[in-house]
């Protein structure tokens, strides 16, 4: 496989089935409990064993219900001075320290544990095994992180009761308008649109992402999930490098993107001041318009 472009870490969507229903899941029931396929594991065994990614991301869905794929994936990995293999759960299995440290065991090349805890998580799961998966990560060497989903500034408060368990990063990311969250009415509302974000880059730039059943791409979201996915994940590396998408969205600002396919700024709400959701609006408006992919126009 030749790669035509120098990218160090590798996002794995490895599959989207969820042992929890949470209310503000960006994957809407139409893609629920897809599971990757024999030959797609060939293909990113493959992949992984000749690009030599510094970085092997396994997220989902829940992606320890897929752990022999990843153990399969994960036991190819090499590089300097070897892969990192990060894995963002929502950490379901951790019900005592040593269940938690068993699973951990599993892991080849193990680096750090993301676990998903908010108030929409706790509906599932508590905070005993937050506590229970930071003891196990921290005997077993391997750094630990919470990533906290909110739909509104009151649901920081829970980071005070996390900061009671332990000293570990805790990142917060606001609900995003897909899936679930939309059907359930939860995701994070801007009082009016940012242009702020019109100056951003995707900021999966420096990542590729292969999403089960989609293919590869640069995109997590609604973009490679949409039924008309195929001009934005791709079967190969090389042909996602070499479509229109990957060179807008490698290259350019939203701003600059919209700029070229004609879209108006006009057609941005409040809800497009997050990432996300200004790059698929932009891109289903240029779809509309006639103006991507570039052929079309």
């Amino acid at each position: 496989m030749v790669v035509t472009c120098e990218l160090n870490r590798v996002a794995v969507v490895i599959g989207t089935k969820c042992n929890f229903r949470c209310v503000h899941c960006t994957i809407a029931d139409s893609d629920k409990d897809r599971s990757p396929s024999a030959q797609e594991i060939k293909v990113l065994k493959s992949f992984v064993a000749s690009y030599r990614p510094q970085e092997l991301l396994f997220t989902g869905g829940e992606p320890s219900l897929y752990l022999d794929h990843i153990i399969d994936i994960a036991s190819v990995c090499v590089g300097p001075p070897q892969c990192k293999v990060i894995l963002s759960t929502n950490g379901h299995f951790a019900v005592t320290e040593s269940a938690a440290s068993l699973f951990l065991d599993c892991i080849p090349y193990l680096h750090r544990i993301q676990m998903s805890f908010d108030s929409f998580h706790a509906q599932f799961t508590s905070l005993q095994n937050v506590s229970n998966l930071y003891a196990a990560c921290r005997k077993h060497g391997v750094h630990f992180s919470v990533l906290m989903a909110i739909g509104s500034a009151a649901e920081l408060s829970l980071l005070a009761q996390l900061r009671k368990i332990g000293k570990f990063p805790v990142g917060v990311q606001k609900v995003v308008p897909f899936g679930q969250a939309v059907k359930n009415g939860v995701a994070f509302k801007f009082p009016e649109f940012d242009r702020g974000v019109l100056r951003r880059c995707c900021p999966n730039s420096d990542r590729i992402v292969y999403t089960c059943g989609r293919g590869f791409s640069f995109c997590c979201a609604e973009l490679v999930f949409a039924d008309n996915y195929h001009d934005f994940a791709h079967n190969s590396v090389d042909e996602h490098f070499q479509s229109p998408f990957y060179k807008l969205i490698s290259r350019k600002t939203f701003g600059k993107i919209a700029q070229e396919l004609s879209v108006s700024i006009d057609v941005f709400d409040s809800a497009c001041s997050h990432d996300c959701v200004v790059c698929f609006r932009i891109f289903d408006e240029a779809r509309r318009l006639g103006t991507f992919p570039p052929h079309l126009g």
